[in-house]
């Protein structure tokens, strides 16, 4: 999906070059799910937790990249700011 800010993904496409594979859960164990769905659901669930956290408790989280600085954190606008930023 091509956004007018930028691009999007789901989870399902963060998870196609996961080694799932690797992954020591049989097929039968999962309740007729894929592993990979499993996998983009576990990776969700660690999204929303580390925004959540930035959200309530107004910390900085730092993302685990290898070439770059990436954070999540956020800043809080009002008044004439958050009027220009809406």
């Amino acid at each position: 999906m091509n956004y007018a800010i930028g691009y999007a993904l789901n989870g399902n496409d963060l998870m196609t070059n996961f080694p799932i594979n690797k992954l020591k859960i049989k097929q039968k164990d999962l309740d007729g799910k894929k592993r990979r769905d499993l996998a983009a659901q576990v990776w969700r669930s660690c999204v929303d937790l580390a925004i959540q956290d930035v959200i309530d408790n107004s910390d900085t989280f730092e993302l685990p990249i290898i070439k770059r600085d990436a954070e999540i954190y956020i800043k809080g606008t009002s008044g004439e700011d958050f009027i220009k930023g809406r």
